[in-house]
């Protein structure tokens, strides 16, 4: 009797689970995906915005470069401002022809619009670095005046864990 019970209660917490923990079969990539964001913003040097960056990034200065590094995946992630000139001028220019002409190939091309509302662009690319494939994110946002440049580094090996990652943190960027 006691297993009958056992077993009819069991059954219907599964019945129930799956009644209503149904997501059309896909897991909600977001809410793990912002798991691994910091909750904090953390601003770039002399560039006026920040972001919330992925976790276990630290801060690195190497010349006049500033920026995070995740020693682990061997990942990085820059910003630079670009004053007097509008984001979609910048943008405008971005072709599979001149990330060829710099020895990188066009992955995808993405429109965006980040969580303060900007419009935003992002440029994945392949290139090779001492036979490592290597993928980096361009991410442009800005106005008619600026235009922001988040760059995020990481060999291709990390891209299934770490693209939408970089993603998603640079569309928290916020300008002060």
């Amino acid at each position: 009797m006691k297993r009958f019970l056992f077993l009819l209660i069991f059954s219907q917490i599964v019945f129930c689970t799956a009644l209503y923990g149904q997501d059309n079969g896909k897991p909600d990539l977001d809410a793990y995906i912002l798991k691994d964001l910091d909750s904090t913003y953390t601003e770039f040097i002399n560039s006026g915005a920040s972001i919330r960056l992925p976790m276990h990034f630290e801060p690195f200065t190497q010349n006049e470069h500033n920026g995070f590094i995740h020693v682990g995946t061997a990942s990085s992630i820059m910003a630079q401002m670009i004053d007097s000139t509008s984001f979609i001028s910048v943008t405008a220019n971005m072709t599979k022809e001149v990330f060829l002409k710099q020895g990188a190939e066009l992955i995808t091309e993405i429109d965006l619009k980040t969580e303060e509302g900007r419009p935003a662009k992002a440029y994945i690319l392949r290139f090779v670095v001492n036979d490592v494939p290597i993928n980096r994110i361009m991410f442009f946002t800005g106005d008619y005046e600026s235009t922001l440049l988040l760059t995020a580094n990481y060999p291709e090996l990390f891209a299934g864990l770490l693209k939408n990652v970089f993603l998603a943190s640079f569309l928290t960027v916020q300008f002060k």
